[in-house]
């Protein structure tokens, strides 16, 4: 379930930088803020146990 919004949606990403999970919605708004458009985003396939222990510790 994406964790940066409210719509309950599934997730389909994950930012690395972020430490989140995101929908298909949240990862176009990611990609295009200025702040966060240079973060890794990876598909919910591609997500590592690395990127998932980082998650645990934040």
């Amino acid at each position: 379930v994406c964790t940066s919004c409210e719509d309950n949606a599934e997730a389909n990403g994950f930012c690395v930088e972020c430490v989140e999970w995101l929908c298909k919605t949240c990862i176009r708004a990611h990609q295009r803020v200025k702040f966060t458009k240079d973060h890794t985003v990876r598909q919910k396939e591609e997500v590592s146990p690395a990127d998932l222990e980082s998650a645990n510790l934040s």
